[in-house]
């Protein structure tokens, strides 16, 4: 009797640690969500205030990744979150998107509204995923001493958040050098 009553407490408690784990995961994610939200804010600051167009292609643009952004924080899982912007940010035509922004985009302060969009969904998916890319990096070493490399199953398998993370990194630095230049 003794150890199913063992046995339950501590399924209970379990359960209650799930519970606040899950709990503290959605007001991280609102947390970032809230601030797409003061980014998406600050561009319409910019309409109102500071004279940028709103029927602009940047303010379009822009409006429309935040909103997509803000769209996925509210509806997807942390862990789906994670997949679909890691995918976002190392697709061919978000590569495109950055370089067009570093181009064209003459407004300092639409710059910086970018450069903290990316630095943002870079902390988010970097907060979040920590351990994953800890794994990857600790199961490609093991795969890498008994094979040469990692088959393409695999990789495709097991999206890795450290591309997303690089290519975030180099778009804030696309934007800060562009600003510079």
């Amino acid at each position: 009797m003794e150890m199913i009553m063992s046995l339950f407490v501590g399924g209970f408690l379990c359960y209650v640690l799930f519970l606040q784990i899950d709990e503290y995961n959605k007001l991280i994610i609102t947390k970032f969500k809230f601030r797409f939200f003061a980014l998406r804010d600050r561009l319409a600051l910019l309409v109102v205030y500071k004279g940028l167009a709103e029927d602009s292609w940047e303010y379009k643009e822009t409006v429309k990744a935040l909103n997509f952004h803000i769209s996925s924080t509210e509806k997807l899982s942390l862990m789906r979150l994670i997949e679909v912007f890691s995918d976002y940010h190392t697709s061919p035509e978000e590569e495109r998107k950055v370089e067009r922004y570093s181009r064209k985009v003459d407004r300092e302060d639409v710059r910086e509204v970018l450069t903290d969009f990316f630095m943002t969904t870079h902390s988010l998916i970097r907060r979040n995923s920590r351990a994953q890319i800890a794994c990857i990096l600790f199961l490609s070493g093991a795969i890498r001493m008994f094979h040469k490399e990692p088959s393409a199953e695999l990789k495709e398998a097991v999206p890795n958040p450290a591309h997303a993370l690089n290519a975030l990194q180099s778009h804030s630095n696309a934007m800060h050098l562009a600003h510079a230049s």
